[in-house]
C-alpha cells in the first residue's frame, strides 16, 4: 500500500481497477487537474492479471500528490469500492471507473453547493455516454435543481434511468452504514436509493461533465439473466415504496428484457398505470402474454435484418 500525503482530505475519489492499463493514466491525470485542493485519488487493483497494469499503478503512486494504492484478490467492483470506502479520509466521497475520466475543473464547479449548504448531502452532475473511440456519444444534460425528498429526486428527475454512483458527489456521512453488495452486478441501482434515503437534500447541476466510455467487454454489455433479474429487484423495491407512470415503465421495460433472456419468472406486479400500447396490453392480456409477445416481436425484427 502507498501513501503520498500527510494532510486532512477534502475529497476521496475512489477508482477500481481490473486490468484497464490502456486508460488508468488518463483517468488519474483528469482527476489530479481538477483544481480542487485536498483531493485524494484511491486505486484499488481488485486483482488484475495484466503487469502492466500494476505497474502504471505503483508509478502513479509515485508521481501523483496525494494518492493511495492499494491491491487486492480479484473479488470484483463492490468489493473493491467497499476497500476504498474504509481507506477513504475525505469529508466528500465519489467514485470513477477507471475507462473513464472527467471535463477539466468539473470538481471545482460542482462542490460549491455541498461547501455552501451542509444539508445537501448529494450532488448529481452532467455526463456523457460514448461508444468506443467516441463513434458515438449522446450527452446527459442535467437542470439545476434542489430536492427536498428522495421521492422527488428519484421520480421527477427521473433517477432510475442514471443511476450512476460515477457521476454523483456524496458527503461523507451517508456511507456510515451502506456498503455496495457483493458478487451483484448492477450494484449502483441497488445502493443509490439507500444512500439517497440518508440525504437531507439532493441536487442536480448543469454544471461539470463526465465521461463514459460504454465498454463491450464489459459488465453492462455481459449482463447475465441474474443480473438482470438482480436490476429489477431493485428496482421493484423501490417501486413498492414510490411509483409514477414513467417509472413502471421502466421497471417493465426491465421485466420484458428478464423475460427475453430466458428467464420466465414474472416479478413485475401490476399496477393500474395506462398511455402505452404496453400498458393497454398488460391489463388486456396480463403480464405473461405481454412478455411473450413482446418476445415474438423482437424474434421477428431480428430476423427481417
Amino acid at each position: 500500500m502507498y501513501f503520498c500525503y500527510l494532510c486532512p482530505m477534502k475529497l476521496s475519489v475512489i477508482i477500481p481497477v481490473y486490468d484497464t492499463a490502456a486508460t488508468l493514466e488518463r483517468c488519474v491525470m483528469s482527476i489530479a487537474e481538477q483544481g480542487v485542493d485536498e483531493t485524494e485519488i484511491i486505486i484499488v487493483n481488485d486483482g488484475s492479471t495484466n503487469p502492466q497494469c500494476e505497474t502504471l499503478c505503483r508509478r502513479l503512486a509515485t508521481n501523483v500528490p496525494r494518492m493511495i494504492y492499494v491491491a487486492q484478490r480479484h473479488a470484483g467492483l463492490s468489493a473493491a469500492r467497499n476497500h476504498g470506502l474504509e481507506l477513504a479520509s475525505g469529508d466528500f466521497i465519489t467514485f470513477v471507473d477507471s475507462d473513464d475520466y472527467l471535463e477539466p475543473s468539473t470538481y471545482k464547479e460542482v462542490m460549491p453547493p455541498l461547501l455552501r449548504d451542509p444539508t445537501i448531502d448529494m450532488v448529481e452532475f452532467s455526463y456523457i455516454e460514448k461508444e468506443g473511440h467516441d463513434r458515438l456519444a449522446r450527452l446527459n444534460r442535467l437542470t439545476s435543481r434542489t430536492y427536498d425528498s428522495f421521492a422527488a429526486f428519484w421520480l421527477e428527475n427521473k433517477a432510475y434511468r442514471h443511476a450512476y454512483m460515477w457521476n454523483k458527489v456524496f458527503r461523507r456521512h451517508v456511507f456510515e452504514t451502506v456498503r455496495f453488495p457483493l458478487n451483484q452486478n448492477f450494484e449502483d441501482v441497488a445502493v443509490l436509493p439507500a444512500l439517497l434515503k440518508l440525504c437531507r437534500k439532493t441536487m442536480t447541476t448543469s454544471q461539470g461533465l463526465y465521461h463514459y466510455t460504454w465498454n463491450g467487454a464489459g459488465i453492462t454489455a455481459k449482463a447475465t439473466t441474474e443480473d438482470v433479474a438482480h436490476l429489477l429487484d431493485s428496482q421493484i423495491a423501490v417501486l413498492n415504496e414510490i411509483s409514477n407512470r414513467d417509472f413502471y415503465k421502466c421497471c417493465l421495460n426491465i421485466q420484458l428484457d428478464l423475460f427475453e433472456l430466458g428467464d420466465e419468472v414474472l416479478k413485475l406486479p401490476v399496477l393500474p398505470y395506462h398511455g402505452t400500447l404496453k400498458l393497454s396490453i398488460l391489463h388486456l392480456f396480463g403480464l405473461e402474454r405481454l412478455c411473450r409477445l413482446n418476445r415474438f416481436y423482437r424474434k421477428m425484427v431480428k430476423a427481417s435484418r
